[in-house]
């Protein structure tokens, strides 16, 4: 007579003497007898289902296991693996999972030790059980339920005055055409009305017609500007690099990729809108500084070191009464010339010396490079990093060495504020201890507080001396 033993043999010593013949098998945590009988007992397989043991076929043989550690058994004669999340199995034969203690998870699943529920994120609730995730987030959300958790975005006053990322789009690229096309129409009714209805002269109509051309141009021209960054914003964000790739099965075959301003927009449905996109980037955010770089151009030619033109007026730039024989010789062979800005462009010029005449067109490439690696590639990506902290070293290098603008507080103030900048891009892009992170913090806020103090001091200063000089008129 034979019998068959299962020894733990981890810790086995020696192994006693019996009379009988025996077999001995070394077992482990994940191993599992089998159970064999005849296959004609139906009752019997159904028996075994029931308690947790997975059966099947062999020959005229019906073979049942218990299901493993990590397993469970769904009543219909097969073996689970316990599911991701706040379950475990250290059992064999079970019907069902166990639960891992609050505030812990299994991340890949099939846990069969309580030693896998591992602790769960920051920021989720450790206080009950995981459930089917990482834990529970608490009055934030996530993407991924076994991921970190996000703030929630602050919920609006009014849901109606919500404006998702095509209405945004829709407007960004209507408002400036409405900006152009209105003042346009203003033009002409005045131009139509001072023809048919004033009876004055033509050339008195004339004057009007050019000061209100000169001061619809500047709105026109200012508007556009203030607005350009907010207008590119809102076409960079539709564009199919603004879009997150999510994986919607186990087998990864099916996917879905959704819009990163808005993932209630899936961006195979706005495949029209990317494409209007693509034509604004070229209409507008391209053509827009390009012009205004064009005219400035235009009326800011480079001068000689020795100005061998004089202004007479505000609209005549050079004196007609010099002749020909004053002037040859001071050209030297370089013919200069010098126009006077219109006053639609001056905005741009008017803190710069003369020869840094462009220098606002490079701060607006500047700005629209980061802003558009930062909404296709988001902030952790290192090309934007290196993008960010790049530009900001140069710009800051080009501002040391030129000095291009008039006023000195003015540079000072730019110099200042530039490398506040730098260090709080540096700050995020450079991990940082613990221990230093709070006094960076600090220090960084009593940076910035320092360039809003000094705009503060310039803009009150400015106010001071308008008063004195109005003081100064009126006595």
């Amino acid at each position: 007579m034979s019998h068959s033993k299962y020894l733990t043999c981890e810790n086995l010593y020696q192994i006693p003497w019996s009379k009988n013949k025996l077999f001995g098998f070394c077992v482990r945590n994940a191993f599992v007898p089998v159970v064999t009988f005849k296959a004609k007992f139906y009752e019997l397989i159904s028996f075994f289902q029931k308690q947790g043991f997975m059966c099947q076929n062999v020959g005229k043989n019906e073979k049942c296991r218990p299901c493993a550690p990590g397993r469970f058994a769904d009543g219909n004669g097969m073996c689970r693996q316990c599911p991701r999340g706040g379950f475990y199995q250290d059992e064999i034969g079970s019907q069902e999972c166990k639960h891992c203690s609050n505030g812990n998870f299994v991340k890949d699943g099939g846990g069969f030790s309580a030693l896998d529920c591992t602790t769960c994120p920051d920021g989720t609730n450790h206080s009950r059980h995981a459930g089917f995730r990482a834990c529970f987030c608490k009055r934030i959300i996530r993407i991924d339920r076994f991921g970190l958790c996000t703030l929630c975005l602050q919920k609006c006053l009014n849901s109606h005055l919500l404006l998702d990322p095509i209405i945004r789009f829709k407007f960004a690229v209507i408002f400036p055409i409405g900006i152009i096309v209105v003042p346009a129409w203003v033009y002409l009714i005045c131009k139509v009305y001072l023809q048919c209805c004033k009876k004055t002269a033509n050339a008195e109509n004339q004057v009007k017609l050019d000061k209100i051309k000169s001061k619809l141009l500047n709105y026109v021209v200012l508007i556009l500007f203030i607005t350009y960054q907010p207008t590119c914003d809102a076409i960079f964000e539709i564009y199919p690099g603004a879009c997150d790739t999510f994986v919607v099965d186990r087998e990864g075959n099916i996917t879905i990729s959704l819009l990163r301003a808005d993932y209630d927009i899936n961006c195979r449905s706005i495949a029209h809108y990317q494409t209007e996109a693509y034509i604004a980037t070229v209409l507008y955010v391209i053509a827009y500084p390009l012009i205004l770089l064009i005219f400035l151009r235009k009326y800011c030619r480079k001068l000689t070191e020795k100005k061998v033109l004089k202004e007479i007026n505000n609209d005549v730039c050079c004196s007609n009464s010099l002749s020909a024989n004053e002037i040859t010789p001071l050209l030297s062979g370089y013919q200069s010339t010098c126009r006077t800005i219109p006053t639609c462009l001056k905005f741009l010029t008017e803190n710069y010396k003369e020869q840094f005449w462009f220098w606002e067109i490079l701060e607006l490439g500047r700005k629209v490079g980061q802003t558009i690696l930062i909404t296709l590639l988001g902030w952790e990506d290192a090309l934007t990093k290196l993008f960010t902290i790049g530009t900001s070293v140069l710009f800051l290098s080009l501002h040391v060495k030129f000095s291009p603008m008039k006023s000195p507080f003015e540079q000072h103030l730019q110099l200042f504020s530039l490398i506040a900048i730098f260090l709080n891009i540096l700050v995020a892009a450079v991990p940082v201890a613990v221990q230093y992170q709070a006094t960076l913090s600090t220090l960084l806020i009593l940076l910035d507080v320092g360039i809003v103090l000094a705009v503060a001091g310039e803009v009150l200063l400015v106010l001071i001396r308008f008063v004195r000089r109005k003081v100064t008129k009126d006595d």
